[in-house]
């Protein structure tokens, strides 16, 4: 498996046609990634021997109180992990399936988070593959957003060990 490299998006090159689709796809998404490139936003790349961007995964935690009225039925306050960039052009190496491992391990460190989602255009058939992963790692489909986006969700379950309970 090719190694995982942790990162900021300012170290990035949006000019990348790795991102191609990425702005065909979102209308914003350009906008979007010079905010995160002047947060200094870290996220997780893989690079080819060439040294071209191959794969990419972002995530960040939502608040309690984030605004979630573009979906058809909202969350309900809580904190939550959100990925929001999965994109991986190395099929059949694992790294989709690594990256979605990864976040879910990056929820489970933190007890405040009660979910991992994420947002797809699950009727595209070029993302097909992407819903099947998603899915296949028991993400169910909770609703949909008004842009036609499909929400998915992983509830992060908390057991108690009874005997530390008073």
């Amino acid at each position: 498996m090719a190694s995982i490299i942790s990162t900021t998006f300012d170290q990035l090159n949006l000019d990348d046609p790795f991102f191609d689709s990425l702005k065909s796809m979102y209308r914003n998404f350009s906008t979007w990634f010079r905010n995160k490139a002047e947060e200094h936003a870290s996220c997780d790349v893989v690079y080819d021997a060439e040294g071209n961007l191959k794969a990419m995964l972002y995530t960040k935690i939502e608040g309690k109180y984030e605004d979630y009225s573009r979906m058809e039925k909202p969350f309900a306050p809580s904190f939550r992990l959100k990925i929001g960039t999965l994109k991986s052009e190395l099929r059949g190496e694992g790294i989709g399936k690594k990256f979605l491992e990864m976040a879910v391990e990056r929820a489970r460190q933190d007890p405040g988070i009660s979910a991992v989602y994420a947002t797809i255009f699950a009727d595209k058939p070029e993302l097909s593959g992407l819903v099947k992963m998603f899915e296949s790692y028991y993400f169910s489909r909770r609703c949909m957003l008004c842009n036609g986006e499909t929400v998915f969700e992983y509830p992060i379950t908390w057991w108690r060990n009874p005997k530390q309970e008073d």
